[in-house]
């Protein structure tokens, strides 16, 4: 069981982006109606009950926030819509500290967009540009422990609580 504690995102026009990045980037695209940004990975480390009582004695404070740019992690090759807000590192951070797990990389919070196969960097590039300044999406407050099940067609999302 892979278990990680997330928000739900959601993209004011995610078939807009979608078309505009389509002549770019070959990949599957996640369904819509499983965007999230993910604030700490916890594996198969944890049973989701030793999960929920660690966060619920955690001091976390999240809010709502903007999504805002499109953007990739060329190491991994996925596309991400990201978010700066200031809450989501906090949390990570307190969530990392909660469970005494040290982050590998610098925690950038996104919103995992697909992983893809191809890419036209030049074309890409330039879509790029045409996102920065746009708001996007936003992300809600609340937070979810959420489970991936992986299977042949991808990955599958299901929230076993919301705090």
């Amino acid at each position: 069981m892979r278990l990680f504690l997330a928000q739900t995102a959601t993209l004011f026009d995610y078939t807009g982006i979608r078309d505009a990045f389509a002549p770019c980037i070959e990949g599957r695209w996640r369904p819509e109606a499983s965007l999230h940004a993910t604030l700490l990975f916890l594996g198969d480390r944890f049973l989701p009950e030793q999960v929920i009582e660690t966060v619920r004695g955690c001091d976390l404070s999240l809010s709502n926030a903007y999504i805002k740019g499109i953007d990739r992690f060329a190491h991994n090759r996925i596309l991400y819509a990201e978010s700066d807000h200031p809450t989501l590192v906090e949390g990570h951070h307190l969530l990392s500290h909660a469970f005494a797990m040290t982050p590998h990389r610098r925690y950038i919070p996104h919103v995992t967009l697909m992983r893809y196969k191809k890419i036209d960097i030049g074309c890409f590039e330039r879509e790029k540009m045409n996102t920065e300044a746009v708001i996007a999406g936003k992300l809600e407050g609340t937070l979810k422990l959420m489970r991936s099940t992986l299977t042949p067609s991808g990955a599958v999302y299901d929230t076993l609580h919301q705090f």
